[in-house]
């Protein structure tokens, strides 16, 4: 539990707000006999808060849990689930790397990226190509092949509905990048901020939503206003991240958190600054 929770509460930090995404800590109590605080309630939830975590924790009072996800009878802590809106688990890891945590934002934002507005299932002969280009994720390629067969007359109805949700998710998939973007930044999350819009350049390269993704980017990027919100959210991690070493001196980092709040009062981040300094 404990080796694996600083991980866990980045990965809180990087997708709180975002509605399409759930970071869970499971609290299970099979190690007790070596660790006995982990069978007991309150002295969980005094570490949780001693710690600075404030992710969701559920607790595992019966073990059940922790053998319903053991893998080829080998279970324990800490093991990582990413499971999809349909409860089928894309990704499992047990160790306790920071590797982990960037592999699970990897498949998360894997799983975003690809935003389905309606699954399709197969793709007939005629949209082949853009069928393959979309499982790969080029999305370019997929949108420009999609267009084509919309394009000739001879096309079968069938086969134009499923181009035009072909377009239709690949639009979504980018709008949610780029209005995401603008909402993390509001709320004080910059880096995710100019994180979205790189992944929206990136991935969606050849749609046409794309360059307005790439113009803010930029435009974003020279922003002086912006670059003191990056500066501030440094600070606040930096000192966020003294306060969870043993025997930090809190009084002290908490003023200073008090004094970044003041000092970055004009930029979104200043709410994160106060709530970490209670």
């Amino acid at each position: 539990m404990t080796n694996s929770l600083p991980e866990a509460q980045k990965l809180y930090e990087r997708f709180k707000g975002d509605d399409r995404v759930r970071v869970v800590a499971v609290a299970t109590a099979f190690e007790k006999e070596t660790y006995p605080w982990m069978a007991d309630e309150a002295q969980i939830k005094s570490r949780l808060t001693r710690e600075g975590w404030k992710f969701p924790v559920m607790r595992d009072k019966d073990e059940r849990t922790v053998r319903t996800l053991g893998f080829n009878g080998r279970y324990g802590t800490p093991t990582t689930l990413v499971i999809d809106a349909q409860g089928v688990v894309r990704w499992h890891g047990f160790n306790t790397q920071k590797k982990t945590s960037r592999q699970v934002e990897a498949k998360v934002d894997a799983l975003l990226e690809s935003f389905y507005v309606a699954a399709i299932p197969s793709f007939p002969k005629e949209l082949k190509g853009s069928g393959k280009a979309y499982r790969a994720r080029r999305y370019g390629k997929a949108y420009s092949s999609a267009q084509k067969v919309l394009a000739k007359e001879e096309t079968p109805t069938e086969v134009k509905t499923l181009a035009q949700q072909i377009i239709t998710n690949i639009d979504a998939g980018l709008s949610r990048l780029t209005l995401g973007s603008a909402k993390r930044r509001s709320e004080g999350y910059p880096r995710d901020a100019r994180t979205q819009l790189e992944t929206a350049t990136r991935v969606f390269k050849g749609v046409p939503g794309a360059v307005a993704a790439r113009s803010a980017l930029s435009t974003l990027k020279k922003d002086a206003t912006f670059k003191r919100e990056i500066k501030a959210e440094k600070e606040l991690m930096k000192i966020t991240a003294m306060l969870a070493q043993p025997n930090a001196p809190r009084q002290t980092l908490l003023t200073k958190l008090e004094e970044l709040a003041k000092e970055y009062s004009d930029t979104p981040v200043a709410a994160r600054i106060r709530a970490a300094a209670k």
